[in-house]
């Protein structure tokens, strides 16, 4: 792989034929290629002329190949080359290099001491930033490539002995510099003896990790710009992402087993159609020197490749699970709830499940049981006695490992063994469809009941939650999102907002109505599993000239996506009664009320979906698929010290909303997935 030239541009509104790049920065490693202002038009021209279909991340024009890649805020990564070189190679490259950029300006950002305004420029990177830090940018390519070939793309190395820091804006503080003459000598007294408290907390020395200094005492990083030489070895060395001579003086490793759910529930059929796991184990490593971690889940078949070769491996006679004589993992202590041991389905599949859900949301009653009561919760008891499971196998695909596994122990000996990079890293990810095993029962369900009361001119959301998970474990941050669609029903929010028209009443959590985005919040803080249904109402008043349009055939016709196009809608009045109107509402006359509630309903856009109730959570220590860690063995041939190791698992839906346990770092996390529910027709009611 030979690239000629790195361009980095900002290129707002690609789709406009009168829009025009503006070259950032640039770095030339061939002079066979013509003027830099050249090569941008001719990327330009070529990237213009494709459909919008046509227009990947490899383009050829005129005997010059570029790929590239967009980043946030209109940036674009650009390698030019004449030669045909590896494409996948390249994009992998621009990848990683844009992941070196972030780590080094926005993380730096996040780390540094500034107010909510800094953080909030440098949170992605943008045009400002990036010719502001123009040195800094240049010396990460003269160490990331040479001459056109790739030479190291790990951030963890480069941040060893490159030092240079990131050129950020930063605002002024309000409150620490005040008008020296200013009379108000008591808040500048209080002010700047806050000022020198803060100064003496920054002071404070933090024991940090210390480089080719193995030794007992804890050593304290003053210098920030200490380069540890090993790591100029390290580059050239088979082992390039961690460097020798690394220390702690408690050696520990955590291991985050994260998964995301993407599903699907359609209500007018009972029935779900899509449910998903997208899984990432994340590791934070701790430990000193070089490390070997051996990591074995209860998947029998961890690659995804069925290996008839067999292996020394010990099987519990109690539990059926397999148990190695060196585990420094001890299970009898977890706390983990692996979704998976619950056969609470029979043969027939999830249709016996989903009507045992159907029967709980309909009564209503707190001690109606489903059948994965009848189990018996895996509970440990004082002579650790554990009842007997199934082998099955967890239908998971896609696993994409780090560089640091090696393939071999995992298609052998189904066992993970690597040598870990130091601090946070993803080891890997993996995919699971849970479709395949039928015995999985929604783990949060949701059913929503539109009410229409045309005599009284009101809208009654019903909406009953129930939850299919352990006892004791709890769902927190849940977050139920009903829509309320402008376009079919229409809202009186001036009788909402100023008299009682609006009502709110639930048995757990808080109720509240967003007009922006005209969605019903239902805001539950902590919930227990087996819940049987727990009720939430609300009412609205009704704009009482709708009364008529509000039929099961417009219901249908908005649950298709076919908005209603009637005049009330998106009615523009004329212009004289508009400003009339505006009038009216600005001086207060007429009856009129000053409320932009009708105006940011008309911002609404057709696009925004108001067919799905959405749902996030957050579900400590539960692994939803069934993927359980049970064997963990750390070893350092030199040192032989004793590691700490913790587990913790995480089962969540973040759709539209920040979880809680989002990692800082945007280069560990995954995909946003959706957790939600297909609103149907038997969702609506009509009452005369």
């Amino acid at each position: 792989m030979v690239v000629y030239s790195l361009y980095i541009i900002h290129w707002p509104e690609t789709h406009l034929d009168y829009s025009r790049s503006e070259l950032l920065l640039h770095r030339s490693y061939n002079n066979s290629l013509p003027d830099q202002t050249l090569v941008l038009q001719n990327f330009e021209n070529a990237y213009k002329n494709l459909l919008p279909e046509e227009r990947t991340p490899f383009i050829h024009s005129r005997g010059i190949n570029y790929v590239y890649m967009r980043g946030d805020n209109d940036i674009i990564l650009i390698a030019v080359t004449k030669k045909n070189i590896n494409a996948m190679s390249t994009v992998v490259f621009l990848h990683n290099f844009y992941g070196i950029l972030f780590h080094y300006i926005c993380d730096m950002a996040r780390k540094q001491k500034t107010s909510q305004e800094d953080l909030r420029i440098g949170a992605k990177l943008s045009k400002e930033v990036i010719m502001d830090s123009s040195t800094l940018i240049f010396e990460l390519l003269d160490e990331c490539m040479d001459f056109g070939i790739v030479q190291v793309t790990d951030y963890k190395i480069l941040r060893e002995y490159i030092k240079v820091e990131a050129n950020l804006p930063k605002l002024g503080h309000y409150g620490e510099q005040r008008d020296e003459y200013s009379s108000e000598s008591d808040i500048e007294v209080g002010d700047k003896s806050d000022h020198k408290r803060k100064q003496a907390k920054d002071k404070i020395k933090k024991v940090k990790s210390t480089h080719n200094q193995a030794v007992n005492a804890d050593i304290i990083d003053t210098d920030t710009s200490y380069i540890n030489t090993s790591v100029l070895r390290a580059t050239s060395s088979a082992i390039s992402w961690r460097p020798k001579g690394i220390f702690y003086p408690k050696n520990e490793i955590y291991i985050d087993i994260i998964e995301n759910c993407e599903f699907l529930f359609s209500l007018s059929t009972n029935s779900i159609k899509r449910n998903e796991v997208y899984g990432r184990c994340l590791v934070k490593c701790y430990l000193s020197g070089m490390p070997v971690c051996k990591l074995g889940f209860n998947e029998k078949y961890i690659s995804g490749i069925d290996n008839e070769d067999e292996y020394m491996i010990y099987e519990d006679p109690k539990n059926g699970d397999t148990v190695r004589s060196d585990n420094q993992l001890k299970l009898e202590d977890s706390n983990l709830t692996v979704d998976g041991d619950d056969e609470n389905l029979s043969e027939d599949g999830i249709e016996e499940g989903l009507d045992d859900i159907k029967s709980t949301v309909e009564l209503g009653d707190e001690d109606t049981k489903t059948t994965d009561d009848i189990v018996s919760e895996n509970i440990p008891n004082e002579n650790h006695r554990k009842r007997k499971k199934k082998n099955h196998r967890i239908p998971i695909r896609n696993i994409q490992f780090h560089q640091c596994i090696e393939l071999a122990s995992v298609y052998k000996e189904n066992i993970i063994n690597f040598i870990p990079p130091d601090d946070k890293f993803v080891l890997m990810t993996y995919h699971v469809e849970q479709q395949k095993q039928k015995r999985k029962l929604p783990l949060i369900m949701v059913k929503p009941t539109y009410r229409i009361l045309k005599s009284s001119n009101k809208l009654q959301i019903m909406c009953i939650l129930s939850t299919n998970f352990k006892k004791r474990l709890h769902c927190r941050n849940l977050i139920i999102k009903i829509p309320i669609n402008p376009h079919l029903i229409r809202l009186d929010h001036e009788a909402n907002e100023f008299s009682d028209g609006m009502k709110f009443k639930a048995e757990i959590g808080n109720v509240s109505y967003k007009i922006d985005s005209s969605e019903l919040f239902w805001y539950v803080d902590n919930v227990n599993g087996k819940i049987g249904a727990m009720k939430m109402m609300a009412e609205m008043a009704l704009a009482s000239k709708d009364n008529d349009t509000l039929t099961s055939e417009a219901v249908q016709d908005s649950l298709n996506n076919k908005y209603m196009q009637q005049s009330d809608a998106i009615e523009d009045s004329d212009d004289d009664t508009e400003a009339k109107e505006d009038l009216d509402r600005y001086y207060g006359v007429n009856g009129a009320v000053s409320s932009l509630s009708k105006r940011i309903q008309k911002s609404i856009k057709f696009s925004q979906d108001f067919n799905h109730v959405k749902c996030s959570f957050n579900i400590p220590m539960l692994s939803y698929s069934g993927l359980k860690l049970t064997y963990l063995k750390v070893a350092e041939e030199q040192m032989k010290y004793t590691c700490f190791p913790w587990v913790r698992y995480i089962t969540e839906s973040n759709s539209d909303t920040h979880s809680s346990n989002k990692v800082e770092d945007e280069s560990l996390s995954t995909r946003d997935c959706n957790y939600n529910f297909e609103l149907g027709l038997n969702c609506f009611q009509f009452v005369d």
